[in-house]
């Protein structure tokens, strides 16, 4: 698997893909306005990579991303939100598809070395590890069966560092409510780090992160 992102891994969709769905950047700026607009998608995408998917892409280099930015009717056919950051590409849905690394490491790794972000969630972790299908391989992401991810928001100059969970499994939510957390629906908000082990194995190494 290649050393870094490209744009095309960040807008590519299998969904889409086979839906044909047009996933191109600034096809939603009639109905979002400038802020959808094919240069801002692409400049926070920029802030995104720097500042997030690619350090944590030095760390993981198997790491993939599920789902980068999503067009209105992508969005919408997928189940997101009408106010997703997927709209801005602002957000990445990350996970190694090798199954080396959970999405629990990869998620305390990020508390542990992303000092900024807009939010990050950890997603249905009662799954289990992603892995690629047989016959498959690391670089065709439509071989792969993704069933936890991570959601790595970035939003320039908007830190709120927010810290999620989401799960459809009771049991989990147990765990991490506490008193300073929220729960919405499948989600569990306000988490914060001390909650988790930020002790990152010594195999997992770390990024030359950009001020």
């Amino acid at each position: 698997m290649a050393n870094k992102f490209t744009i095309g891994d960040f807008i590519h969709s299998d969904y889409a893909n086979n839906n044909k769905i047009d996933n191109t950047p600034g096809v939603d700026v009639d109905s979002l306005g400038e802020d959808a607009s094919a240069a801002e998608v692409l400049s926070n995408t920029v802030f995104l990579f720097k500042k997030c998917v690619q350090p944590i892409k030095e760390a993981f280099p198997n790491l993939a991303i599920s789902s980068g930015f999503r067009c209105e009717d992508l969005n919408s056919a997928v189940g997101g939100v009408s106010y997703s950051n997927h709209l801005y590409g602002e957000v990445a849905d990350v996970y190694d598809p090798t199954g080396e690394f959970s999405t629990k490491e990869i998620f305390e790794w990020i508390l542990m070395y992303i000092p900024k972000f807009y939010q990050v969630i950890w997603e249905y972790p009662e799954r289990g590890k992603s892995r690629i299908r047989s016959g498959g391989n690391i670089e065709d992401t439509s071989t792969h069966t993704v069933n936890s991810w991570v959601h790595i928001a970035y939003v320039h100059d908007d830190f709120k560092n927010l810290i999620s969970l989401a799960s459809e499994t009771q049991n989990i939510h147990q765990i991490y409510k506490k008193h300073h957390t929220s729960r919405m629906g499948i989600y569990t908000h306000h988490l914060n780090p001390g909650q988790f082990d930020t002790l990152v194995p010594l195999t997992i190494q770390t990024p030359s992160l950009i001020p």
